[in-house]
């Protein structure tokens, strides 16, 4: 196994144990803001999950547990997420490459505008705060937030997600990208307490 693969494996695995042991409403957003910031995974490890959909932004799975989700999103110019937040979950986006323009809702800004949970269809939103997020930098969306990123650049965008709480469950799951690849891995926590490494199914 390259080297790459076994070093970014150790930081997942090193983040997955720091969050373990405690249900995700007993972690506080600055608790998890600074666990998340430590984690640098290499541009080398992020493009072999990378993949890029003309019709809408797709996710791909790097890392799942009973609780923690790390996964990455290819934007190409003007796609958007639209307006909704993740419930009881904590986000943190790092952006590997482009710029990110994020729009950011308080809680009573979200019941006000009746933002909904982001399995309902999203809403394109001109409110909230806005932030341009250039590559290496984080956006952090706290508990019951809404939020909002678009590609407004006309160079793609990849975003690498840290989520904290419930997976995203609708239907923007790329189906096995880049299956090819032999150094591409999805790691599962297994009930056991350990990290296995598993192929993706063919």
């Amino acid at each position: 196994m390259p080297c790459e693969i076994v070093t970014n494996t150790l930081k997942l695995e090193n983040l997955v144990n720091q969050l373990s042991g405690a249900p995700p409403e007993a972690v506080n957003y600055e608790k998890f803001c600074d666990l998340v910031r430590q984690v640098s995974l290499t541009r080398e490890f992020i493009e072999h999950y990378l993949s890029f959909d003309d019709s809408d932004f797709r996710r791909a799975l790097i890392l799942q547990t009973w609780s923690l989700t790390v996964y990455v999103i290819g934007w190409q110019p003007g796609q958007t997420s639209g307006m909704h937040h993740h419930g009881n979950s904590l986000d943190a986006i790092y952006v590997v490459e482009g710029e990110m323009t994020h729009r950011l809702l308080l809680p009573e800004e979200c019941q006000a505008e009746q933002v909904p949970y982001e399995t309902h269809p999203a809403q394109d939103k001109d409110k909230g705060v806005v932030e341009k997020i250039t590559a290496g930098g984080f956006t952090f969306v706290n508990r019951r937030h809404g939020h909002q990123i678009t590609n407004l650049s006309d160079k793609k965008l990849v975003t690498l997600h840290f989520r904290f709480g419930v997976a995203p469950e609708d239907d923007r799951w790329t189906e096995n990208p880049n299956k090819d690849d032999p150094n591409r891995r999805i790691f599962r926590w297994e009930h056991l307490e350990q990290c296995r490494v598993t192929l993706p199914s063919l």
